[in-house]
């Protein structure tokens, strides 16, 4: 052996002190997200691009002169209060289960973020073009609800 192997042999270490240093500097790189929390962090990143877009549109429908501008905004309306409760129960979620997500870089193209998962950390990118057709999809979901709500 040399002098630097028997130098750390004969340093007497807490199994405490191993198990500290393992947690603080050790990041576990097997753990990625599951496919239902890869939605979950598609959908944070979707919903409030669409609950800006529906309160877009109520503004826009208040200012209007249409004859059924106030039926149009209360169904906008409860279609943005669904988008909230959904965000609300999302966000509860990811905290629940220990999943960070903030704001990367953006371009023209991607939007960018970054997510924390279990010591995890990578990037998630969706492109401005997936992101107008996944809304496309969620809003025809929140309006066929809605719908199914006033026919009740």
């Amino acid at each position: 052996m040399s002098s630097e192997e028997d130098r750390w042999t004969t340093k007497f270490l807490l199994k405490e002190h191993t198990e500290a240093y393992e947690v603080r500097y050790d990041k576990p790189m097997g753990d990625q997200p599951t496919v239902e929390e890869w939605g979950m962090i598609r959908d944070f990143i979707l919903l409030p691009y669409m609950l800006t877009m529906i309160q877009r549109n109520i503004d826009q429908l208040r200012a209007g002169r249409e004859i059924f501008k106030n039926l149009y905004a209360a169904l906008a309306e409860e279609i943005a209060s669904a988008i909230e409760k959904d965000m609300f129960t999302l966000r509860r979620e990811l905290t629940r289960r220990s999943i960070h997500i903030t704001t990367g870089e953006q371009d023209d193209i991607v939007l960018n973020y970054i997510y924390r998962y279990k010591g995890y950390s990578g990037t998630f990118g969706i492109t401005r073009e997936e992101t107008r057709a996944q809304m496309g999809i969620r809003l025809a979901r929140y309006t066929k609800d809605v719908w199914a709500k006033l026919k009740k």
